[in-house]
């Protein structure tokens, strides 16, 4: 749920970009620049319009107005953030962390938004502390199993603008597969009452 992702990001610090609740009524609040994205915050996307790009003030209250008229509450806004993405893949607690540029290898999401940012530049960052900070972001969200994106600014720093469990592991899942098994190994050991993993 895309409410409750931002607001535990905010409060535990985690990298983010700028972010608001709109709630039912859909009013825009002051000072809000543009470009920025809409984001539906009761879940995850399910269609493209749950996730918009807008450029301008009129573009996105016809966005609010989609929202609304889909019953769908509250949205979340991010700010646009300029430089690379990057989509990673990783298992909190263990050593595997998989990341790669989506415009570089033809994997593309299943809404294409990424093409916004246009193709990466190769901007160095530093992969250990994009680990770091993932890792911490799996234990505020409770998602050891987890996928992600972020954004790399001119700088290097860094900021996640979307976080997933148990998400495909499509180009990175003959490797991830050991490690998964092995974290969850790890919370059988912790609990060992628990008798499927689907308790996990």
């Amino acid at each position: 749920i895309r409410r409750i992702m931002t607001e535990r990001f905010i409060a535990g610090g985690i990298a983010t970009p700028e972010s608001r609740i709109i709630g039912r009524n859909g009013e825009m609040v002051k000072d809000i620049h543009y470009p920025c994205w809409l984001k539906r915050g009761d879940g995850c996307a399910q269609q493209k319009e749950d996730t918009c790009y807008v450029e301008t003030r009129e573009e996105a209250e016809k966005v609010l107005k989609n929202f609304e008229k889909r019953s769908i509450t509250p949205v979340v806004l991010n700010e646009h953030l300029k430089g690379d993405l990057v989509k990673f893949y990783g298992v909190e607690g263990t050593d595997f962390f998989y990341w790669f540029y989506p415009s570089k290898c033809g994997h593309r999401s299943k809404f294409g938004l990424e093409v916004i940012n246009g193709d990466a530049q190769g901007i160095p960052f530093v992969v250990e502390d994009l680990k770091k900070t993932a890792d911490r972001a799996a234990t505020v969200l409770k998602t050891p199993i987890y996928g992600g994106d972020c954004i790399i600014a001119e700088d290097g720093s860094f900021r996640i603008i979307d976080f997933n469990d148990w998400p495909s592991f499509a180009p990175c899942r003959d490797t991830a597969a050991y490690y998964i098994a092995k974290r969850l190994c790890m919370e059988f050991e912790k609990h060992p009452f628990i008798k499927d993993v689907t308790d996990f």
